[in-house]
């Protein structure tokens, strides 16, 4: 779950984007957020993804107030998000598979485990050819395919996607579509960014919009 309390999202020049947020976001749902450009989604996604801190307010994550949190605490709950960012955001002197499994690394799991959860991907995304291509060799396309593994290879407790669905091939939005699915009904809470809602294969539960510096429920 996530719930926002009276949160604010400033510029460096301290110009207010987003004020005085107050919403909840049970486990397990799908959401929306759409804005105009400049509105202050791609920030409100990095304050969701821990990347960046809110100019005020609480942010809660799976039930823990972040700003109480110490490094290592932010760290260890940073490990049940993943992001999928806008812009390409491989590593291109890693292969395909080190790039994937990476966040499992990270982790510290065993070896056995992350052959195993490198399967299933497999099996989910048909990526055994892409799997052995050097990164840097890869398509757009391609490089979305991979995003997309690396960020759900962790079987994340929230999923937050930044513009994702632009210009997507019409047969992959409706794989990962499905896929999104079957996260939501094992638990996995999913908040797509975006202008606005370019994917009509997904029912959210809640739609919000960046409007007049408030997220306003559609």
């Amino acid at each position: 779950m996530i719930r926002l309390e009276n949160l604010s999202i400033n510029l460096k020049n301290s110009k207010t984007l987003i004020s005085n947020i107050n919403i909840f976001i049970p486990s397990g749902t799908l959401v929306s957020i759409t804005g105009e450009p400049a509105s202050g989604k791609t920030k409100l996604f990095k304050v969701f993804g821990l990347q960046e801190k809110a100019g005020s307010g609480n942010l809660y994550i799976l039930g823990k107030n972040t700003n109480k949190l110490n490094r290592n605490e932010i760290a260890k709950l940073h490990n049940e998000i993943s992001l999928i960012e806008e812009n390409n955001d491989l590593i291109n002197n890693l292969g395909v598979k080190d790039n994937i499994i990476l966040p499992l690394i990270s982790a510290n799991k065993k070896k056995d485990e992350i052959e195993i959860a490198v399967q299933e991907l497999i099996s989910w995304l048909k990526i055994d050819k892409i799997l052995v291509m050097e990164t840097v060799n890869l398509s757009q396309y391609e490089k979305r395919i991979v995003q997309f593994a690396r960020a759900i290879i962790t079987r994340p407790r929230i999923l937050l996607l930044d513009s994702f669905f632009i210009n997507l091939d019409p047969d992959l939005q409706k794989k990962i579509s499905y896929l999104l699915l079957a996260l939501k009904k094992i638990g996995t809470t999913i908040i797509t960014f975006s202008a606005d809602i370019n994917n009509s294969l997904l029912e959210y539960d809640e739609c919000y919009k960046i409007k007049n510096l408030n997220l306003v429920k559609l």
